[in-house]
């Protein structure tokens, strides 16, 4: 019994872990795309597109020029991570 509930606790523990990283990941994204002018702001987290200490997001933005983009990004994900942004087209300063 005490098993099954140690079992249960690293499961929650991991899944608000990985719902706080996914916050908090989107919350970089959002202030790098504001930085550069951008609005209208749509991140969604990818669960099946990221991998091993990535964590993948499709994002939707309105650029400073008015265009609507649509791209891509992992952001670092382990512990210690630094939460680095890898854009698969990388928005314009």
């Amino acid at each position: 019994m005490a098993q099954l509930l140690i079992l249960a606790g690293l499961i929650v523990f991991t899944i608000v872990f990985s719902l706080w990283q996914s916050n908090n990941s989107k919350q970089r994204i959002s202030e790098f795309l504001i930085s550069r002018g951008a609005s209208d702001i749509v991140i969604v987290w990818d669960w099946s597109g990221g991998d091993r200490g990535n964590n993948a997001y499709a994002v939707e933005y309105t650029d400073r020029r008015g265009n609507h983009c649509i791209t891509q990004c992992k952001v670092s994900s382990g512990l210690f991570s630094s939460g680095d942004i890898y854009w698969r087209d990388p928005p314009s300063a």
